[in-house]
This record gives structure tokens, C-alpha cells and sequence, in this order.
């Protein structure tokens, strides 16, 4: 079956139905693909909703939905829109404002990415891979960042994938990220904006 896809961020703040969804597509890629998380499906299940809404005030969320017609300020919206795909941003102050709290592992991570933003949770659902849902979430990831700041250094965007998840690799390279670090099991890419 052919599909549109629409892709829209999250609002802030996002409606009860919005957080409601966003937890059930998050829940389900911690679910279907796990080997491509850090994170585990049995702790987030345990979150409440204001844990889920605060989240969402944490970082910038882009969501993929299939709605062919609906216009793309609504899709999020829409209650007959599927959400199919997510990816978010973490700004440069994510890190900074928990900075006691975070392990030596993000630490690191933190110091190497500087004042970059941050590229996490990208996931596509299985049953709409390989038709462009992927590149126009990173694309309005890029966007957005690109649009953020006339800073120098806060306009590139940083993110880490597992190794063993080509597939991503390989996407994220075709949308211009480059390999600057291999952390097992991770491969740190980089992508600065013009």
C-alpha cells in the first residue's frame, strides 16, 4: 500500500493525546528494535506522564505520520494519523543542566560534542523503511537546527549509532554525517551546517 508521510514537531507545550502517542511510538521502537537502543523498554514503561511531558520539553521532537490528507501543520492532530516514525534533538544545554547527574559515559559524550546539538531516538516503524521517511526526518532535524542560530558552533549536530546498526550508518552518511569516532560499540558522526 503507498503511503504520504507528513512530518511535524511536536508543540510545546504538546496536547494530552501527543504525549500519549509519543510514548506508545517510543515504547514500540524500544520494543521492535531494541538491539538499536541504549535505552531498555522495561524502565520507560515504568515512566508516568508527566515524565513522558517532560521528555518532550527536554529536547525538539519530530514526528513521521501517514495522513495523506491532512496538511502538515495538523498531522499531529489528526486522530486518524499513524505516527510511523520519530527523531529528536537535544540542544547544547541538555547536557550542561544535568551535568552532576550523568554517567562517565556522558560525560564524555557531552565534552566531545561541545555546543553542538544532539541527534537521538531516530526510528522508522519496519512496515515504512526505505520510502524516505528517515531523510525527511533528519532533513527537518537539520532544518530546524540550521534556523536556530547564526552561531557558528551551535549549528552542527552531532549523534552516535551502534555499529552493528548499518542500515542507520548508512543513512545518516547519505545525509551528509561524517564518521569522526569510533567508541565501541558506537560510531560518533558529526555534520556541520552551512
Amino acid at each position: 500500500m503507498a503511503h504520504s508521510y507528513n512530518v511535524a514537531q511536536i508543540p510545546l507545550p504538546p496536547l494530552n493525546q501527543q504525549v500519549t502517542k509519543y510514548a506508545s511510538l517510543r515504547l514500540l521502537a524500544l520494543t521492535t528494535n531494541p538491539e538499536y537502543f541504549s535505552a531498555k523498554a522495561e524502565r520507560e514503561r515504568t515512566f508516568s506522564v508527566d515524565q513522558w511531558r517532560e521528555r518532550i520539553h527536554n529536547r525538539v521532537t519530530f514526528i513521521a505520520t501517514t495522513s495523506p490528507e491532512t496538511p502538515v501543520d495538523s498531522a499531529l492532530e489528526d486522530d486518524n494519523a499513524t505516527w510511523v516514525g520519530l527523531v529528536s534533538l537535544l540542544p547544547p544545554e541538555f547536557f550542561k543542566a544535568r551535568w552532576n547527574q550523568l554517567s562517565v559515559e556522558d560525560r564524555t559524550w557531552a565534552t566531545w560534542s561541545g555546543s553542538a546539538h544532539t541527534l537521538v531516538s531516530m526510528w522508522v516503524h519496519p512496515d515504512h523503511r526505505r520510502r524516505g521517511v528517515g531523510e525527511s526526518l533528519i532533513s527537518q532535524a537539520l532544518e530546524w537546527v540550521n534556523g536556530k542560530s547564526s552561531d557558528e558552533d551551535d549549528r552542527a549536530i552531532v549523534l552516535d549509532v551502534l555499529k552493528e546498526n548499518r542500515g542507520a550508518a548508512v543513512l545518516y552518511r547519505k545525509m551528509g554525517f561524517e564518521d569522526v569516532e569510533e567508541v565501541l560499540p558506537s560510531i560518533w558522526m558529526r555534520k556541520k551546517l552551512v
